[in-house]
């Protein structure tokens, strides 16, 4: 479908256009209803003039068929009464028998006595022979024809009504001209114009005035969300100050507005940590190569972020301190050598001190069982000494 069937001012303007429409069937059938209503309440009038005069015309049947007249004198008085009697501006009444023979004519007193059978209006209708046929089969009604007014000799529309006296085989009629009712018809018509067109003058004022009430807030607000779309967070959103629906619209857009504000801030502080954080890596690395290739003076001099400042400073300690270490292993070393050397010189003397004193001790050895031998000899006498002494004590005590 068509991209403007769906936008808003097309959719104002249908109502409208809708509205219109309905406006104006409504108005045709408020008119038809009044033409109706118009023709209806005339042959409501019309009935009531024929109903008048057959009520005349049955007083007149009563006094003949009382005998105080005959029937000649009646008709004769019932064509008199028929011609006098008149309605408005130029109703009136006539009669014609079942022949279609004019028994009476208030504006045409020569068609009396003559034969009207065939008389056709300017449409061609032969309207008394569509009176008796009305008359005759419904007992009165209506019929719609063309005649000429009194004086004129132009036509016009004109409504009839006629009803039967059977007693005497008369078709009594009358007729109105509808100029009346045209012209009040054609009033309201033009009035129902007017009116429509004012009306439509004030719809289309209105739904313009509705149209531009609605579209350009609305375009504010579209150019509102695509600065917030661009992201321009500090763009004004005139919508939000509003108190309808389309306030309602501004006032949630700036609170999205404001979330996406504080979403970049965070994305933007945490893409901020994030290149800190590779910033932070890379001289740690560069650091701990250096400390695995042992270079104990590459320390990290550039300042870190505040959250990772303690970092560099406890690397820089910890390189400080495995270079004081390393010095004091150094220091120690040295001295650890010359200790050591010293005491491989006192090794080498204990060597050959102890290699003297073996063979001292290897001379002495010799002494001390030399030195046995004379011991274990002078004991062996010792033991002799002995057993002589034990001998010579048992010999004195025996002697």
């Amino acid at each position: 479908m068509p991209a403007f069937l769906y936008r808003i001012p097309f959719r104002i303007y249908l109502i409208v256009i809708v509205a219109l429409a309905l406006s104006i069937v409504l108005s045709v059938l408020l008119l038809s209803r009044a033409v109706d209503n118009a023709y209806q309440m005339r042959e409501i009038e019309l009935h009531g003039m024929t109903d008048a005069a057959i009520s005349l015309l049955d007083d007149l049947q009563s006094k003949v068929e009382a005998g105080e007249m005959d029937r000649a004198a009646a008709e004769a008085r019932g064509r008199q009464l028929l011609e006098t009697l008149r309605f408005g501006e130029s109703g009136y009444l006539f009669a014609l028998d079942n022949d279609l023979i004019v028994k009476a004519h208030a504006t045409l007193p020569e068609w009396v006595g003559t034969d009207k059978s065939d008389y056709a209006d300017v449409k061609g209708l032969k309207l008394f022979q569509e009176m008796r046929e009305v008359a005759l089969r419904d007992g009165a009604g209506t019929v719609e024809y063309w005649f000429q007014k009194p004086g004129e000799t132009d036509p016009e529309k004109k409504l009839g009504s006629v009803q039967e006296f059977e007693p005497w085989g008369w078709l009594v009629g009358t007729g109105a001209y509808v100029s009346d009712i045209n012209a009040e018809l054609a009033s309201m018509r033009m009035a129902s114009i007017i009116t429509l067109i004012v009306g439509m003058l004030l719809l289309i004022a209105v739904s313009t005035v509705l149209v531009r009430s609605v579209t350009r807030p609305l375009a504010a607000f579209v150019g509102s969300m695509s600065d917030v779309a661009d992201g321009r967070y500090n763009t004004e959103i005139p919508a939000a100050k509003r108190h309808d629906e389309i306030g309602d619209l501004g006032r949630n857009l700036s609170a999205f507005r404001d979330k996406l504000a504080d979403s970049e801030r965070l994305a933007a502080a945490r893409e901020e940590d994030r290149r800190e954080q590779e910033r932070v890596v890379a001289d740690l690395g560069v650091g701990l190569r250096a400390l695995s290739e042992g270079d104990l003076t590459r320390t990290i001099d550039t300042t870190f972020a505040p959250a990772y400042e303690q970092l560099r400073q406890d690397f820089n300690a910890t390189v400080d301190t495995l270079n004081a270490l390393m010095g004091e292993i150094v220091e120690n070393s040295t001295e650890i050598t010359t200790r050591a050397e010293e005491i491989s010189g006192a090794s080498d003397d204990l060597s050959r001190r102890t290699e003297n004193q073996a063979a001292t001790l290897e001379e002495t050895a010799a002494a001390m069982d030399e030195m046995t031998a004379s011991v274990r000899a002078a004991a062996d006498g010792a033991a002799q000494v002995e057993n002589v002494v034990r001998e010579a004590r048992g010999n004195a005590e025996q002697s």
